[in-house]
């Protein structure tokens, strides 16, 4: 018998706050310090965030005020070399860690006006570029007052490449071998040092996993958003603005939800460099960018590097979703996909909240049966 739509929802859910330790990377030395950020606290006081918002402490939207919270974990991670873990992921508080309790106990100054901070309508790319910039100067200097010392690690590497198993676990676009992937790429920028290669894993990653994620009501999605524009930006801070680094950014603006900044960010890439977006990833991200549904849906039949078909056509089927007729549309996109995306979450918990699944004469298990009986005793086993 099939799992009811409540039960694979709870299902969904029991994986999604399965503590994740992204910020753990490999097996490092028992001496290796950690930082644990944790879970904001929601104020309901209208004065208190007025005069929070003035003094740089809370940025209002939950997006921003990831961002300011991941700048201080990737200061932790990839400036002075820790640990970190987010209780906004369920990772654990270890008793010798270095605990931020709330990041709003934190003031930074961005170069953002009192103007700028108290409005509703902030600029995101400014206030993304300044946020990184505190993640390797201003966030740096508040954690080693808090006693925490940088330690020794390489700092860059151009020789530092993705290996190919940990490229074939980004490509399936699922959410345990996401995790997965994530936990690899930190220990080589651990071990072997930062590379444009290495980020640009990261961006990809923390991106796709954020797709997997954004149906959670715990708004996990935006730790994911946020760390995704964060090592982009990073990137184009380290290597400079050029075709690369920008496309990146571009596509991080336009798979984490942000589609008018990602268009004009393309448009300008496409004016300095034209003819260039030549990467499968980027040009997902361009046609994603612009609703462009029947490109996308063909990008996910032709793409000469097949491993992101499967992305495309899971992006094609969450455009068809949000378009005006989106269920009628959707439903048979989705089942014809399905074999594409044998283990995506994301894209069996959208086919069942619309009854994508319901068929009184088919079979007795679908897919989704089989992908929960294979990823919830994982899961089980990563919690103990």
């Amino acid at each position: 018998m099939s799992y009811s739509k409540l039960s694979v929802f709870l299902c969904f859910l029991f994986l999604l706050n399965t503590p994740l330790c992204l910020g753990q990377t490999g097996k490092p030395e028992s001496t290796t310090p950690v930082v644990w950020l944790g879970f904001p606290t929601v104020k309901w006081d209208a004065e208190q965030t007025r005069i929070n918002l003035a003094e740089g402490k809370s940025f209002g939207s939950a997006f921003l005020k990831q961002l300011k919270r991941q700048a201080l974990l990737i200061a932790a991670r990839d400036e002075l070399g820790a640990l970190t873990r987010d209780a906004f992921l369920s990772e654990s508080r270890q008793p010798e860690a270095i605990l931020i309790e709330d990041i709003d106990e934190i003031s930074i100054n961005i170069g953002l006006s009192d103007q700028d901070r108290i409005v509703a309508e902030v600029d995101y790319q400014k206030f993304l570029s300044e946020m990184e910039k505190t993640s390797r100067n201003e966030m740096v200097r508040i954690l080693e007052a808090k006693g925490l010392k940088k330690q020794a690690f390489p700092q860059s590497s151009e020789l530092a490449e993705l290996p190919q198993d940990t490229g074939k676990l980004l490509r399936e676009y699922a959410l345990i071998q996401q995790v997965e992937a994530l936990r690899q790429i930190h220990y080589l920028i651990r071990t072997q040092g930062e590379s444009f290669a290495l980020l640009k894993s990261l961006v990809q990653g923390y991106t796709q996993l954020q797709l997997l994620t954004n149906v959670s009501i715990r708004d996990t999605h935006r730790v994911f958003q946020a760390r995704a524009v964060l090592y982009a930006q990073r990137a184009v801070a380290k290597y400079g603005e050029n075709e690369e680094t920008l496309a990146l950014r571009a596509a991080a603006w336009s798979l984490n939800n942000f589609p008018r900044i990602a268009r004009s960010e393309f448009e300008f890439l496409q004016q300095a460099y034209p003819n260039t977006i030549d990467d499968p990833w980027v040009q997902i991200a361009k046609i994603y960018a612009d609703f462009d549904v029947d490109g996308m849906k063909t990008l996910g039949e032709t793409l000469d590097e097949e491993a992101f078909r499967p992305l495309a056509k899971l992006l094609c089927y969450m455009l068809l979703v949000d378009s005006g007729n989106g269920v009628t549309l959707a439903r048979p996109y989705g089942y014809s996909i399905v074999g594409d995306l044998p283990e995506c979450s994301r894209l069996y918990l959208n086919m069942f909240a619309h009854g994508v699944f319901y068929n009184p004469t088919g079979p007795d298990k679908t897919p989704f049966d089989e992908y929960l009986a294979r990823r919830v005793p994982v899961a089980i086993a990563r919690m103990q």
